[in-house]
């Protein structure tokens, strides 16, 4: 989830009684440090503090009060040294899936811009975190619009009555094609979710009001596979970019202010969603330090209660510095509200910021948020796609007034494919009897990236072509089990770990190949092939009465795969948004 990052080095401190201001790449920067000329010979203790870029100039300038006047703490000198440090790089760091290098101690306390990044710590590595109950500012999550845009609410309900329920709805189909019918005229960008915390906020807000039952999920994954092809690596990047009118971006109101005093020349109108919102609060944490000397259980007893009262002591001084007056004054001056909601008294619709407190949703708890960006990250993950068609005889058999089975399978395909993104990899068989040879299945397209070009054309146009020339095989009879095999082995020899490589295969019927295997030998080959190491996800269709369901559920069962019984071409599409959305939960689906 934290992967692909650059990293730096801290250069080396020049002494320990000159104030560093270091500068880095990605993780860390000294900020300040501050009570270093104390007396000599005093013991002295080093307080290592870990904010949020927004935030660590209000922290440092709350650390240099603290330690004002040679402060101590149970006894030492105190230093407090603060550190700019992204927050995820620190959840990265606690959660024990990076090594510490150079500079990037450990703190001694912690002040992400959301408690939500906590979710990403296992529950064992999170008890190291104490909340102090101190939180330093608040900024909600909301929409920002171009001000050019803001007023013209004439004929657009998304403009007059902005709500998620839209947003939402609008992001789900956003990589449409424009002037598609799938198309809609909203808009939708985040910050990356595994990097900022707008972006995970943003995301917790859309899966909290989509909910988790199927049809609820595959409207998530939607939203999701939408959200990820148009997601920004900042919030500072979302905000300046170069967007299709009208794109709402998901921002903290904060950097709203930021952007509209910095770039006067595009300023954003800061809109809140009618729902409620989620809101970003810098809660301050402690982080508790394991014991580093091999002593004996007495002495080690002794020295770590006497750091740990040094530290208690030492961040009780910097938590009443930050939540002294003067900090509540630079937090308005910032743009960020206070803890308590309070709007700076610049907060007005000349700079497009409402000082209106906006309606806050309940906050999910930890495990429900780790869920949410699992679901993400398995969601990041490009779909790679063989489906497999039945052409049989009885596929010509109607599901609806004047429009066959296939028919229906070949529209709904189309419509879906539409919304795939160009990352997808994707390949059509079809199936009947004796359609290569002796074989019943026929490749028409190789599984391959929809954006790969053929010439003047691209797979995913000759992917939505191939389906609407698929014509029924008027005597073909059903060769169900060796394409199922067939289909298998193909994706589990053509395996990509960085897809979740999936067979989809529509049928009407049952087997009824005489020269194929039986059911049985299907399924003991299917366990021969199945590896866990290489996961081939296998979802089928039947189609109508006719459909072998039995036979069906027992190939799925062998596969961690799923059946889904299709009696008319409306719910044709909204089924197959459901299994593609398994990705969410796979392999434990229910």
């Amino acid at each position: 989830m934290f992967g692909g990052r650059r990293r730096a080095f801290l250069l080396p401190l020049a002494g320990a009684t000159v104030l560093a201001l270091v500068l880095v790449v990605s993780v860390y920067r000294v900020a300040s440090a501050f009570g270093l000329g104390c007396a000599g010979g005093s013991p002295s203790l080093t307080l290592n503090v870990a904010a949020d870029p927004a935030i660590a100039p209000i922290v440092a300038r709350a650390a240099r009060r603290a330690t004002s006047g040679h402060a101590k703490a149970a006894g030492s000198c105190l230093r407090i040294r603060v550190r700019t440090a992204q927050s995820a790089d620190i959840a990265e760091l606690l959660a024990g899936q990076a090594v510490p290098r150079l500079g990037t101690v450990r703190p001694d306390v912690w002040i992400p811009d959301t408690d939500l990044w906590t979710a990403l710590i296992p529950a064992a590595q999170r008890s190291a975190l104490i909340p102090s109950g101190t939180r330093i500012a608040s900024t909600p999550l909301v929409a920002a619009l171009p001000r050019r845009l803001a007023g013209r609410t004439a004929g657009q309900e998304f403009l007059a009555v902005p709500s998620w329920k839209t947003m939402l709805k609008g992001a789900a189909t956003q990589t449409a094609p424009p002037g598609s019918p799938a198309s809609s005229p909203v808009q939708v960008q985040i910050p990356d979710p595994t990097r900022t915390g707008a972006g995970i906020t943003a995301l917790t807000v859309a899966a909290t009001l989509t909910g988790n039952d199927p049809a609820q999920r595959a409207q998530f994954s939607g939203i999701a596979r939408a959200l990820r092809e148009h997601q920004a690596p900042t919030v500072n990047d979302a905000l300046t970019g170069n967007h299709r009118d009208p794109t709402f971006i998901l921002a903290p109101e904060q950097a709203v202010y930021v952007h509209n005093r910095d770039v006067p020349t595009d300023p954003q109108v800061a809109v809140q969603p009618v729902e409620g919102t989620l809101t970003m609060d810098y809660p301050v944490l402690r982080v508790t330090r394991p014991g580093r000397r091999p002593l004996a259980p007495q002495q080690l007893d002794a020295l770590h209660n006497r750091h740990l009262d040094q530290r208690r002591a030492a961040a009780g001084l910097l938590e009443r510095a930050l939540a002294s007056q003067q900090t509540r004054r630079d937090i308005l001056s910032s743009g960020f509200r206070t803890p308590d909601g309070q709007a700076p008294a610049s907060f007005d619709a000349l700079i497009g910021i409402s000082p209106q407190s906006p309606q806050l949703l309940p906050a999910p708890p930890p495990d429900q948020v780790a869920q949410i960006l699992q679901a993400w990250a398995q969601l990041s993950l490009g779909i790679r796609l063989l489906a497999v068609v039945d052409i049989s005889g009885s596929m010509n058999q109607h599901i609806a007034s004047r429009t066959s089975r296939l028919e229906a399978t070949t529209a709904a395909m189309q419509q879906s494919l539409a919304l795939f993104s160009d990352d997808s990899e994707v390949g059509l068989w079809e199936f009947s009897t004796d359609l290569d040879g002796h074989r019943p299945w026929k490749q028409l397209i190789d599984v391959g990236p929809l954006s790969q070009r053929f010439g003047s054309v691209t797979r995913r146009q000759l992917g939505l072509t191939a389906f609407s020339a698929l014509k029924v095989k008027t005597h073909g009879d059903t060769g169900l089990y060796a394409t199922v095999l067939a289909a298998y082995k193909e994706m589990q020899r053509s395996y990509k770990p960085e897809f979740v490589n999936t067979v989809a295969l529509w049928t009407d019927g049952r087997n009824d190949d005489p020269a194929g295997p039986t059911l049985q030998h299907t399924l003991d080959a299917l366990r021969r092939q199945a590896d866990p190491t290489r996961p081939v996800q296998v979802m089928m269709f039947g189609i109508g009465a006719g459909t072998d369901t039995t036979a069906l559920a027992r190939i799925a069962q062998v596969v961690q795969g799923q059946t889904f019984q299709i009696n008319s071409p409306q719910q044709m599409q909204t089924i197959f948004a459901q299994a593609i959305s398994r990705r969410v939960c796979a392999p434990h689906c229910p």
